[in-house]
């Protein structure tokens, strides 16, 4: 009996401490109620080192120029995107959420109008898409991060305008360089 209780505690442990645990997975929800990467669609996070973000330079259209140098932040960027066929209209869709986090961050958790905080915004690009107000600042919402060793557990409930199809995201980076993606 002793034997029984003692692997069951063992296996009882390794799922609570393992990477098979709550957030081994990239799942996204969209506001048209998909769950998972859609299939067709790239969907991960990555950590972009020692950069903060420029909110100015966002508000003028061009997002490649919104990070500048900061040792003391880092940049949480998560991707939206289709892959394939040029003939579609959706070949060249993707939605960005990018969020600034401390370099030594352990953890935290804001809502709402904390998300202000963390420079927490929407971006979206496309060939179709008007390309006037595809920005937005996050004011609504829910982000919770935590880091263990180099290892990001990311969630995020955001409430962006109805021209965004990102509505929730529970992901992890591993090993803080590798960008996981993984569909359900």
């Amino acid at each position: 009996m002793k034997d029984v209780l003692r692997l069951f505690s063992f296996v009882l442990l390794l799922n609570l401490f393992s990477c098979g645990s709550i957030y081994n997975s990239n799942q996204v929800q969209t506001k048209d109620g998909v769950s998972g990467c859609p299939e067709g669609f790239e969907c991960y996070a990555e950590i972009i080192k020692n950069k903060s973000i420029n909110l100015a330079k966002a508000n003028s259209n061009d997002y490649k120029d919104i990070l500048e140098d900061d040792n003391s932040l880092n940049v949480v960027k998560y991707v939206y995107k289709h892959l394939g066929d040029p003939q579609t209209s959706l070949d060249d869709y993707e939605e960005n959420v990018y969020f600034q986090i401390p370099v030594n961050l352990k953890e935290i958790m804001h809502i709402d109008e904390y998300l202000i905080k963390n420079k927490m915004i929407i971006v979206k690009s496309c060939q179709n898409c008007d390309t006037v107000n595809n920005f937005e600042k996050l004011d609504s919402g829910y982000l919770y991060v935590s880091q263990f060793e180099n290892d990001f557990r990311i969630y995020f409930e955001i409430n962006p305008s109805d021209k965004f199809k990102i509505k929730k995201v529970k992901t992890v980076i591993y090993n803080d360089d590798y960008r996981y993606s993984f569909a359900e």
